[in-house]
């Protein structure tokens, strides 16, 4: 893999500069971090999940990692959290697959601890 490598997306590439460019934004943007949006509920109508090389801050080598972004009414918000991603996968097998442009899912954005004390993120239906 070289760069980015998108898994799945609702966003529909129709040739056009303007759809090329929302699948660009969603991999490459200046996007908000979900971690910044703990407590609000957001409405989803598109998201784009994709692998992209990063530089583990550790140890400053690059690997591949899993992420998803939510195209929303408070734009786009990526994260790279692997519980967000399973529980979006779950709300999709429940409430099918976007684009729900015409009627948004409601998605409440969480935060809790690991036994271990560690805060991980989560995602449920705001319904």
């Amino acid at each position: 893999m070289n760069g980015v490598e998108v898994i799945k997306t609702s966003l529909v590439d129709d040739g056009s500069r303007e759809s090329k460019a929302l699948i660009y934004n969603a991999t490459m943007g200046n996007n908000q971090s979900l971690k910044d949006l703990v407590g609000d509920v957001v409405n989803v109508t598109e998201f784009c999940l994709f692998n992209k090389e990063i530089k583990d801050a550790d140890t400053g080598e690059i690997i591949p990692t899993e992420i998803i972004t939510l195209i929303t009414d408070q734009g786009a918000i990526t994260t790279n959290s692997k519980t967000v991603i399973k529980s979006f996968e779950n709300i999709c097998s429940v409430f099918g697959e976007p684009s729900w442009k015409d009627d948004p899912l409601p998605i409440k954005i969480i935060s809790g601890k690991t036994k271990e004390n560690r805060t991980y993120m989560d995602i449920t239906p705001a319904v």
